[in-house]
C-alpha cells in the first residue's frame, strides 16, 4: 500500500502521523477482509509495524521492522 501523500494515494490537510498511518493499514485490512497479516516494514513503515504490534497485536501473524528510527 501507499503511505498517506506517497506514491498514488491522496493527502489531506491533517497532519500525517504514524497512529494515523496505522489507522491507515487498519482500515485498508478491514476493507480488505483481512484479518490477520505478516507485515514487513523498513523506515516509516517499520515504525508503523511497531505500532501494529503494540496497538493491533491482535491483527499481525508476524513483524518484520528494518531500519526504524
Amino acid at each position: 500500500m501507499d503511505s498517506r501523500g506517497q506514491g498514488r494515494s491522496t493527502s489531506s490537510s491533517s497532519d500525517i502521523t504514524y497512529d494515523l498511518m496505522t489507522a491507515d493499514v487498519i482500515g485498508l485490512l478491514d476493507y480488505l477482509g483481512i484479518t490477520q497479516a505478516y507485515v514487513v516494514g523498513w523506515s516509516d513503515g517499520a515504525i508503523i509495524g511497531l505500532n501494529l504490534a503494540m496497538n493491533y497485536s491482535n491483527r499481525l501473524i508476524a513483524l518484520f521492522a528494518f531500519a526504524a528510527n
